[in-house]
């Protein structure tokens, strides 16, 4: 599990809620969380890092999620596809163990202080509580103890990383402004509605007949509105799920954001309309169109401080693997995968 303080890709496209997702820690990324290997039983060396050894039960324990995916992706022809993960997982740990020793060897560290910032960063980031993080973190075996270690270590990478890049420097308006004229398409925006909605979830395996009761309170719910009771109230009163305490928000979606049945229902709302129940997999919806723009070209003015911070994070990141590829050729590496 890895939950992401920010998303990136194009500067146009409507914003995303952040989750709880799968993947690898990149070295330059500014904050990332993931699950502590846990492994009792050292089952084999994957690698030697200066006086360091990785175990092969640490990259097992690392690329789990990675592996996953693979096998649904795959299926029966998995195995070289994981063989090839195994290894890119164990290049990412050689990169931490060489960025841990570092910081050591500095005394870069992190308070309680900077910790609690940052967990608290990533609830706000993805709109759940303390209880859903605990529940998150029960679900993937990780107690909050190891789990705020970990974001400790991550804060003491970026202080490092931080350390370590001197170059990079912010764009001025006027270099802004030519990168803004010349990618004319990074700065074009669907069309995009201002959702709330309701939902009314069922569960996998979920039986008929708790269905049909999803089903009727999602109706009572509907007419609950038309009888003129607040969208966003009734929302943190019967919605399920994080956005329910933001009044069912789902900020601007654009096309392709979401399932189809979802999407249909959304775009057939003209701005304030609200809709009927509408079915997808995870349950039942009512869904509100707060607002509706049309498709256009973002005005220079709402990104130029985008373009200038992207810019500096590209050089800083840039300039942060040039001093760790120095760091690597300097060490002693001993792979054995």
């Amino acid at each position: 599990m890895i939950m992401k303080l920010f998303t990136s890709g194009r500067f146009g496209r409507g914003r995303r809620r952040g989750g709880i997702l799968s993947g690898l820690l990149a070295a330059s990324a500014l904050l990332f969380i993931l699950p502590v290997a846990q492994a009792e039983i050292v089952d084999g060396v994957a690698a030697i890092v200066n006086d360091d050894v990785i175990t092969l039960s640490e990259v097992d324990e690392a690329g789990a999620p990675i592996y996953q995916q693979i096998r649904r992706r795959f299926g029966e022809e998995a195995q070289p596809e994981i063989a090839r993960a195994r290894r890119e997982v164990l290049d990412q740990l050689v990169n931490q163990h060489l960025m841990e020793q570092v910081i050591e060897r500095y005394g870069i560290s992190a308070s309680e202080a900077d910790v609690d910032a940052a967990v608290n960063d990533v609830k706000a980031q993805n709109g759940i509580s303390q209880a859903e993080l605990m529940e998150a973190l029960d679900r993937e075996g990780v107690s909050y103890k190891d789990y705020r270690e970990e974001v400790r270590k991550q804060i003491q990478r970026t202080k490092l990383m931080r350390r370590q890049v001197r170059g990079a420097t912010e764009m001025t308006g006027e270099e802004a402004k030519t990168f803004y004229e010349s990618n004319p398409s990074l700065f074009e925006q669907d069309e995009q509605i201002l959702v709330r909605h309701i939902l009314i979830a069922t569960l996998p395996g979920t039986s008929s007949e708790e269905r049909a009761a999803a089903r009727k309170k999602a109706g009572k719910a509907l007419a609950r509105l038309n009888a003129g009771e607040d969208f966003a109230a009734l929302a943190k009163d019967l919605s399920a799920g994080p956005t329910a305490r933001e009044g069912g928000s789902l900020g601007w979606i654009s096309r392709g954001d979401t399932v189809p049945d979802f999407e249909a229902a959304i775009f057939s709302l003209e701005k304030g309309q609200t809709s009927g129940v509408v079915k997808t997999q995870i349950g039942y919806h009512i869904i509100r169109a707060e607002d509706r723009r049309a498709a256009r070209t973002i005005p220079f003015s709402e990104v130029e401080a985008s373009i200038r911070s992207r810019k500096l994070q590209k050089d800083m990141e840039d300039e942060f693997q040039k001093w760790l590829d120095k760091l690597r050729a300097n060490a002693y590496i001993e792979k054995k995968l």
